[in-house]
């Protein structure tokens, strides 16, 4: 049998393919292992954002009037109470967005300081729009309502001026099934009919990973600027001006009412403002979890080539290698996707590529001079060896380009196979060794 074994290219590759299918196991669990490491760095930022400030969203200003609704029934009068909201005809948000990396451990989180400047202007608000008597409307209790996702951002004071006068503030929304977290400024006077009712507010605002914008306005506009060089402009609308250079970025987003589903004025809290906003996410230059996973996803590939070669080497050159040498060979393969992600969490992606490539091929090139005994084969794994991380490499760098890079290395792999057995006899392979 084992004479079989030594001699059949059949059974041999039999045996090869078993061997990586065996080898896929830990390389799963390694892939696994990233997962939790990944997690544990979401917990991680979790933790320091909770203290900091999570993801803002801004949504609003909106103004807000109670009024009472009449109801007669078997000759006797109830009253109930509604909310009519109104947004203004045009909001300009100004915004200064300082960012930082905190460290964790081992792991970083993206923070931001932003200083915002919100302005506009109200049209008087018009009930017969909406079907409400003016007389029924609750003056005293009209407010402005500004959202704002995690309140433990709020650095300092809010400053709310309308409509010419300063307006106190004081946290928690009071109909919160509109806007869920924000802050309230109590108008308390009628608002007489004008051309216009301008606002501005200042706000020093903190949080983490993406700051996000509500197109309140019949006309929105909004404009960022900030010394991160890592921008990802999300959520339902891009920039229609951006700028991306070494210092930072700048971005700008003109946005009709024509362009969101919901209206300028309405009755009731049935109207979904966070389906239309956008903003930007403070990318981290290098996610080395996401670069590790793509990594450890062509491990099947690798370990697959690298025993083809050895196969091939067997087969043109009469030399013979035990499987426990193959799995020896493969498990040097797999622990390299290991120090990859025990090295890249203490460094960084390029480093530990450098690092885990140099260990894999160094161990797998001493290990196969002292099996074959041949110094120009071991020269040509070395250069094969070299030759597949250069490509892996250049895969993973090259995200948009990856699949076409990919498969043009198998094809020119396959054209080699195909040149170098070419001229092999299959059938009478047995009998020549």
């Amino acid at each position: 049998m084992n004479d079989r074994l030594k001699n059949s290219p059949v059974l041999k590759l039999i045996t090869i393919l078993f061997l990586i299918l065996i080898l896929m196991i830990p390389s799963f669990m390694i892939q696994d292992l990233i997962r939790e490491r990944e997690t544990r760095r979401e917990e991680a930022v979790f933790e320091v954002s909770e203290k900091w400030g999570r993801m803002q969203t801004i949504t609003g200003p909106v103004l807000s009037l109670p009024y009472e609704v009449f109801t007669i029934n078997n000759g006797r009068t109830f009253t109930d109470n509604g909310i009519a909201s109104f947004l203004p005809e045009i909001l300009k948000i100004d915004g200064n967005v300082i960012s930082e990396i905190r460290k964790r451990g081992i792991y970083e989180i993206p923070l931001y300081n932003s200083k915002l400047i919100i302005s506009g202007e109200f049209k008087a608000p018009d009930f017969t729009e909406l079907g409400i008597d003016t007389n029924s409307i609750k003056w005293d209790k009209a407010v402005m309502n500004l959202g704002i996702t995690d309140l433990k951002g709020i650095k300092g004071n809010v400053t709310i001026n309308f409509d010419g006068k300063k307006l106190n503030t004081n946290p928690g929304i009071q109909n919160n099934r509109l806007i869920k977290s924000g802050i309230t400024a109590v108008i308390g006077e009628r608002l007489e009919s004008s051309a216009a009712i301008p606002f501005q507010i200042e706000i020093d605002l903190s949080g983490s990973s993406r700051i996000n914008f509500i197109p309140a306005g019949k006309s929105t506009t909004v404009k960022i600027n900030s010394n991160w060089i890592n921008p990802g402009f999300c959520g339902e609308f891009l920039p229609e001006k951006r700028s991306i250079t070494e210092d930072g970025f700048s971005s700008e987003w003109r946005i009709s009412h024509l362009n969101r589903n919901f209206p300028q004025s309405w009755l009731g809290t049935d109207v979904n403002l966070e389906s239309s906003s956008f903003g930007v996410e403070f990318l981290l230059p290098v996610d080395q979890y996401q670069k590790t996973m793509r990594t450890s996803k062509y491990d099947f590939l690798f370990i697959g080539l690298t025993f083809l070669a050895f196969f091939l080497i067997e087969i043109l050159n009469k030399k013979h290698l035990h499987p426990f040498q193959y799995a020896m060979i493969g498990f040097a393969l797999v622990i390299f996707y290991l120090l990859l992600l025990s090295v890249g969490e203490q460094t960084n992606y390029d480093f530990a590529f450098f690092f885990s490539t140099l260990s894999s091929i160094s161990v797998i090139s001493l290990y196969s001079l002292a099996v074959l005994k041949d110094k120009k084969l071991v020269f040509v794994i070395l250069a094969l060896l070299l030759i597949l991380y250069g490509f892996l490499f250049t895969i993973i760098q090259m995200q948009d380009y990856a699949l076409i890079v990919g498969s043009i290395l198998l094809f020119i792999v396959l054209s080699i196979v195909m040149f170098l057995t070419r001229k092999i006899d299959w059938y009478s392979i047995n009998q020549q060794q």
